[in-house]
């Protein structure tokens, strides 16, 4: 026996087209984690390996040398260097991708792989993080930046 449906025609949904970063662009989500692995343990092995299929590491790897290279980033190791600092807030993980402490200050530097229209997040993020390490070294300096590494461009917060 058939059986015979009619489908109603509603039209059409219209999609939103959205600038900069969105939750599930997988490639950029992949070149920054791997980015991230790059700038924290130096090992180009490491992240060929994790992420090897997912990113074009030679293309990384260059973002990667031109970014340590950039003479604002190289001088803020002159102290301390702490890479990957878990702590708790309001019941969440958060972490810290690189903090050094010097004798006048504390810096953070949160890397990011491109630079978004809408940087509101990103500087609420560093802000939270300035505000963490102010309370945890007794009222120390703080400065945070955002290091964008695609373009090279390191953002003070």
């Amino acid at each position: 026996e058939k059986i015979s449906i009619s489908l109603k025609n509603y039209g059409r949904q219209k999609i939103k087209t959205v600038d900069g970063y969105s939750p599930n662009d997988y490639s950029a989500i992949y070149k920054g984690l791997a980015l991230h692995l790059m700038f924290e343990y130096d090992s180009f092995d490491f992240v060929k390996n994790k992420y090897g299929k997912f990113v074009d590491i030679a293309e990384l790897s260059k973002l990667y040398e031109n970014g340590k290279d950039l003479n604002q980033y190289k001088n803020f190791f002159t102290g301390k260097v702490y890479r990957e600092i878990p702590f708790k807030y309001n019941n969440e993980v958060k972490v810290i991708d690189l903090l050094i402490k010097t004798e006048q200050k504390i810096i953070i530097i949160d890397y990011k792989f491109s630079k978004p229209k809408d940087l509101t997040g990103y500087v609420h993020q560093v802000n939270l993080y300035k505000h963490i390490a102010n309370i945890f070294y007794n009222n120390a300096k703080v400065e945070g930046y955002l290091f964008f590494v695609e373009n090279l461009q390191l953002m003070k917060v």
